[in-house]
């Protein structure tokens, strides 16, 4: 899948998250845009966007949690 391809699919797969913080997400200019001029996205809620879409990646691709003791730490 081309990087589009995957961008185009986290954006309609993920309608909980806001379209401002999807714009950015996606490196998106928001300049001329009036609306976007009057939204503030904190920090906090940009992260709570991005995770929500890691999460949503996690579940389509079925990536299983990490393992207690099947990492080891690089030096």
């Amino acid at each position: 899948m081309r990087q589009a391809g995957a961008r185009s699919s986290v954006a309609a797969d993920t309608p909980e998250v806001s379209w401002l913080a999807l714009k950015l997400m996606l490196n998106h200019t928001t300049r001329g845009d009036v609306t976007a001029g009057y939204v503030q996205v904190s920090t906090e809620q940009l992260r709570v966007a991005v995770q929500r879409v890691a999460d949503k990646l996690l579940e389509l691709c079925s990536v299983q949690p990490i393992a207690e003791g099947n990492v080891a730490k690089l030096r």
